[in-house]
């Protein structure tokens, strides 16, 4: 940091560098923590036990409203629903802020409620690629433990090539991008 005088805004405390090694290591220790604590639950394979489907008749997706994940994997999905080949439901949530876990759980309940009234698959859930520090709003408890229980397997696209989260470790199945 380095201090200053100004005489208009009187001392200001300029942030020249941040370490994020600090902050990423927080993350991390986060992230075992959550995985240990479902592993002590003996649930945190339970998704990636669920047989995975060979035929999809009918995907709920999760996602941000209007993302470019959407949009990615709108441009396959779209087509395969105009040839009558697989229909698909959104639900979208929110994916980053302090709203997020609360947004993704309703998401997620509710696509689990769906998927009991109609024949579903799978559910995916997917999102763009952003700094490790936005996705680190998916690694979150509560919504992890949603997906081990979910009784339909559970896809993964978040982020990028590099990215993992939580959701990927207790997903069925987990792609590098929302499109694949």
């Amino acid at each position: 940091v380095q201090a200053k005088f100004d005489c208009m805004y009187g001392f200001q405390l300029d942030i020249l560098d941040i370490d994020p090694d600090f902050i990423l290591g927080k993350l991390e220790r986060k992230r075992k923590e959550i995985l240990a604590k479902l592993k002590a639950e003996g649930i945190l394979a339970n998704n990636k036990k669920l047989p995975s489907p060979i035929d999809f008749e009918h995907v709920i997706v999760i996602c941000p409203k209007g993302s470019a994940g959407q949009g990615d994997f709108r441009r396959e999905a779209d087509d395969l629903e105009s040839r009558g080949l697989c229909s698909f439901s959104y639900i979208t949530a929110t994916f980053q802020g302090v709203n997020s876990s609360s947004s993704l759980q309703k998401a997620m309940q509710k696509a689990n409620e769906m998927a009991e009234k109609k024949a579903t698959q799978a559910i995916v859930i997917i999102r763009g690629g952003g700094a490790t520090t936005d996705l680190s709003w998916l690694d979150d408890l509560a919504l992890a433990k949603l997906i081990c229980l979910s009784a339909k397997p559970v896809f993964t696209g978040l982020g990028h090539e590099k990215d993992r989260s939580v959701l990927d470790e207790v997903s069925n199945q987990s792609f590098d991008t929302p499109s694949k």
